[in-house]
């Protein structure tokens, strides 16, 4: 067991599962469960509380700590104040409002907004469960007991935790062999594992916006991975009760095959169990009971409609305590209403033929089989769907989606054989099982098999994620196993991040946990906002939209935005151009603005600082970069800037920084409503937004759709614009292929980027190996903001420099190791 928890260990590192914290708790967790192995029965549940304090205080800092174990303390203590019972809810009810205008920041909190997130998972439904069984039961309380279940010691790493029932808690302790439930629980930590590795997979690999869909196989795409993302949920649940097994806690699953459920009862039934247990437990019995002089059906549609409508208000409510503000959105108010209607229908149906489904269990025909494949396939093609719903920014843009129906590639009818095959599969193979109550979890299994599993399994991922000289594995391979190793946003996440979009945590995809962790108050400093935020932006009349004050001198990021008489992030430059100065222009967005760090720190700057040092005797006397960029400026607007503010200032060589989301940026930019409404001012844009079919009328994502195949024509026609513009002002244009900090797999965009520049007149300077060697998280700003860091931008400088001296055209045009005054 020890060799199995030391292999889980090596892949909670080598895959940085959930967070670098849970990995330290995952070791506290590890010795905890040796010591807890060899103390006496009676000592383990304090020792366990014990072990769940000091993970509180290994996550936290001791105040911020010491203010949730107070708190904590606080609440439950008005759970059991000398009073009746109805007085104790009242009270408590008020110290939830006083709590929640707290969390809504109406006051100042001695305490960051870390902790909340955490308290609200820890309060805001174990205390329903706690009281109801407190008020149900009149046995005497055990204060071990009550602090271990409210401070459990996964909880302090994971904000969405699974709803453990108090009663459940306290019976499963320890109610089987030993040896069995700490298997079971390595065993669970292991799927756990397994789910969140699957899920990357599913989010860089399947995943799209709904910009991305074009026709019928991209929606099917779009519906099945929103539901597939689900497994991030799954993985996180299983870690945890996983976790809980190695003290004695042997509890049910959480979740059960729920892709494989064969209506909608069986789903509710094997997706998220304690939440399903808890809702019937707190609403669906006691509104069932309270109609009890009613015919049955209206009983059953009674505390089913009470459920759904319960299961809508708290999730929304368990939103506000993990993020900070109340969800409504209409969206979500179908998706419950929809769910809830097609489990009421299916409750009904049961209701009325129970008695001959009954029967029919555990007889296997053609016929049983074909009815269970279809029902099966056609419940995970409607949760698909209702995934869909519920993960989509707005019900508009969800409807807009459908648009697509009927537009068929190739790829969509091979769709077609894959959904028949996966449906006689499923008939045959479930359609074969025994009927039975139990889970697969609880089926005799060998304690040896399990082990077998982890051990060999936990090896191999270990080899694949080290593979050193172990393993030989092709380029593709290597990438995706890249992509498995860490928590990270893809490449369209990540471009919408850079423009801003996600600024704004409501407009996150609210199914996607990897975006509002980054943009989430508790994962970032209060202080790191954006340049609108702290007023450094003026508007501008022309396609830019807006541009840096001039003069300005702000904390930014972790550093000071400080900006010349021109607006640009530099020093102070004039005009004219001074006389044997070999002067270049940078245009880009955040990344060359030096977002998080200083301005002498940006690559533009240390590579300026360097070309000077080699003056002496050099062909010039000095060299000049100037600074132009802006975050969130992509090629369109990089076309406004050269016409009014770089023209001016006479620059030799333009440097335009290019990465590989330019494709989907670029057309992003055009899909905005102002761009559509006549706001182009460039001949060929408004041809494609014409060829397109796309109106100022069309919502955005409808727009980005019908934009998707014009991408490439999008950005190779402006390097072409860019280009002539630039030769028409005698200045020499650069593309600079700069890599993104959390970049792998984009090599084919950044191919075709090169490709295209290069056609359209551009010298291409190619830096996207500056950061070969070095591990991402030495080359970000911070882990919720993947701006360079210090680093980052000391490498692309010395590979920028590399890269013009590489260049026969360049080094000659800039004189380098020349000695011939210009």
């Amino acid at each position: 067991m020890v060799l199995q928890l030391g292999l889980l260990l090596l892949l909670i590192r080598d895959f940085e599962i959930v967070s670098p914290a849970f990995l330290k708790l995952a070791v506290l967790a590890s010795a905890g469960f040796v010591i807890s192995y060899f103390l006496p029965l009676r000592h383990r549940l304090v020792f366990f509380l014990a072990l769940s304090v000091a993970g509180i205080g290994l996550v936290f800092e001791m105040t911020e700590g010491a203010w949730l174990i107070g708190l904590g303390l606080a609440l439950i203590g008005i759970c059991h104040l000398p009073i009746r019972f109805s007085a104790r809810v009242t009270i408590l009810i008020l110290a939830g409002v006083a709590l929640g205008f707290l969390r809504a920041n109406w006051l100042s909190v001695p305490w960051s907004g870390a902790l909340w997130p955490i308290l609200g998972s820890m309060f805001m439904f174990r205390l329903m469960m706690y009281l109801y069984d407190l008020s149900h039961e009149r046995g005497p309380v055990s204060l071990p007991w009550t602090l271990s279940y409210f401070f459990m010691l996964p909880n302090v790493c994971f904000p969405l935790f699974p709803l453990i029932d108090y009663k459940t808690f306290r019976l499963t302790y320890y109610d089987t062999e030993p040896h069995r439930i700490y298997q079971t629980g390595l065993f669970w930590m292991f799927r756990g594992i397994t789910h969140l590795l699957a899920y990357r997979l599913v989010y860089h690999y399947l995943s799209l916006g709904p910009g991305d869909v074009t026709n019928t196989g991209g929606l099917i795409q779009y519906f099945i991975s929103a539901y597939l993302l689900l497994l991030r949920v799954s993985g996180h649940f299983h870690l945890v009760t996983g976790m809980l097994h190695l003290f004695g806690f042997n509890l049910p699953p959480t979740q059960h095959l729920y892709y494989l459920a064969s209506g909608f009862t069986d789903l509710w039934r094997r997706n998220n169990i304690y939440w399903k247990d808890f809702m019937l437990k707190v609403f669906y019995y006691p509104a069932y009971f309270a109609a009890r002089r009613r015919p049955a059906r209206t009983r059953i549609v009674f505390a089913t409609v009470v459920v759904f409508v319960a299961s809508w208000l708290l999730h929304s409510y368990q939103w506000f305590w993990i993020r900070g503000a109340f969800l409504f959105a209409w969206n979500d108010v179908a998706f419950w209403a929809i769910l809830g209607g097609l489990v009421l229908a299916n409750s009904l149906y049961e209701a009325s033929h129970g008695k001959a489904l009954a029967l029919k269990k555990g007889s296997w025909t053609p016929r049983a089989a074909l009815s269970l494949s279809l029902r099966t396939v056609g419940t995970f093609a409607a949760m698909c769907v209702l995934f869909s719903l519920l993960s989509s920014a707005s019900l508009t843009e969800w409807l807009g989606l459908w648009s697509v129906v009927g537009d068929l590639s190739a790829s969509s009818w091979m769709l077609l054989p894959a959904f028949v095959i996966a449906a006689v599969s499923i008939g045959r193979e479930k359609g074969r099982e025994p009927a039975r109550s139990a889970t697969p979890d609880e089926r005799k299994s060998s304690l040896s098999q399990r082990m077998i599993v982890i051990i060999g399994a936990s090896a191999i991922l270990c080899l694949a994620a080290n593979p050193g000289g172990f393993l030989v594995l092709p380029r593709k391979t290597l990438e995706a196993i890249d992509l498995l190793r860490k928590e990270r946003l893809s490449a369209r996440d990540e471009a919408l991040i850079e423009r801003g979009y996600y600024e704004n945590l409501l407009s996150v995809d609210r199914f996607n946990n990897q975006l509002w962790e980054r943009y989430s108050p508790s994962a970032k400093p209060a202080d790191w906002e954006s340049l609108r935020a702290i007023n450094a932006l003026r508007q501008t009349d022309d396609v830019r939209r807006y541009e840096l004050k001039p003069l300005l001198e702000l904390p930014y990021k972790g550093g000071t935005l400080r900006t010349n008489r021109w607006g640009m992030r530099d020093k102070d430059y004039e005009v004219t151009k001074p006389p044997h100065t070999f002067r270049i222009a940078l245009l880009g967005s955040s990344y060359e603005m030096g977002t998080g760090v200083e301005n002498h720190q940006i690559f533009e700057s240390l590579l300026e600082e360097r070309l000077n040092r080699q003056v002496k005797g050099g062909a010039y006397r000095a060299y000049e970069i100037l600074n132009f960029a802006v975050g969130g400026y992509w090629l369109l607007d990089q076309l406004a800037v050269l016409e009014n503010k770089i023209v001016p200032f006479n620059p030799d060589v333009v440097l335009v920084a290019a990465r590989a989301w330019d494709f989907r940026r670029m057309i992003q930019r055009l899909s905005h409503k102002g761009m559509r409404e006549g706001g182009s001012p460039y001949p060929y844009l408004r041809e494609i937004l014409s060829k397109a079919g796309v109106d100022g009328e069309m919502p955005p994502a409808a727009a980005l759709r019908r934009l998707v195949p014009f991408a490439g024509e999008v950005v190779f026609k402006s390097f072409v614009y860019f280009a002539e513009e630039c030769r028409r002002q005698g200045i020499t244009p650069v593309l600079l292929l700069v890599p993104l900090t959390t970049e792998s797999g984009y090599g084919e965009d950044s191919a075709q980027l090169s490709q295209l520049a290069a056609q359209a007149g551009f010298t291409v300077l190619d830096l996207t190996d500056a950061y070969d060697g070095y591990d991402s998280s030495r080359i970000i700003v911070a882990p919720w903001d993947t701006h360079p860091s210090v680093l980052g931008h000391r490498l692309l400088a010395e590979r920028l420099y590399k890269a013009l001296k590489e260049n026969e055209a360049l080094s000659t045009l800039l004189a380098l190791g020349s000695s011939t005054p210009r």
